[in-house]
């Protein structure tokens, strides 16, 4: 965007006095939010199809295990409607939280995932819900889109985007090897 419009970049940043990962009790938050045993793969803001929600839950579906959840923190969108009734139990909806509540949500999910798709839109953002789960230490799961690529790095899987069997892999690969995850997030 630099490129074509001029202009200066700023980079995110975020409170790390706030999103500090010592700071939150990951089984009093899990509990609280009723999440038991499960693997709990995080997705939050607006749901709506650049986002590539429909992408990640054929990702998860593809994986066959019964362990595994996708909590979505947003509001209710048509689009998120039908995905609901695709998903049955392999979704679980929180309604729109107040932004001081995300460290509570990052802290007792396994896995950030921003499968963003290969639209123009998504090219012309970077959600700072990266900056914070990288706050929090949490693995992250990234389609390569715009510069989330380039933020992830070490932190975390970068695949193609649009691409639910490479997804997939890297969901199964992070849920796998915890401590590599765990690594990584750190």
């Amino acid at each position: 965007l630099q490129k074509r419009y001029g202009g200066t970049i700023l980079p995110q940043i975020v409170d790390t006095k706030i999103f500090d990962p010592d700071l939150y009790d990951r089984e009093k938050f899990r509990h609280s939010w009723g999440v038991g045993n499960e693997k709990v793969l995080l997705f939050t803001g607006n749901v709506i199809g650049h986002k590539g929600l429909d992408t990640l839950l054929k990702a998860v579906q593809r994986l066959a295990r019964n362990d595994v959840v996708i909590m979505v923190v947003g509001m209710e969108t048509p689009f998120l409607r039908t995905l609901k009734q695709e998903a049955g139990t392999l979704l679980r909806h929180v309604l729109p939280q107040p932004h001081a509540k995300m460290p509570e949500f990052l802290s007792l999910c396994d896995l950030v995932v921003l499968p963003q798709k290969n639209v123009p839109f998504a090219y012309g953002q970077i959600p700072a819900k990266i900056v914070e789960a990288m706050a929090m230490a949490k693995p992250i799961v990234t389609t390569d889109v715009s510069d989330l690529g380039e933020m992830i790095r070490d932190c975390g899987w970068v695949v193609p985007p649009d691409d639910e069997v490479n997804l997939s892999q890297a969901i199964d690969e992070a849920l796998k090897n915890s401590e590599d995850s765990r690594a990584r997030g750190r």
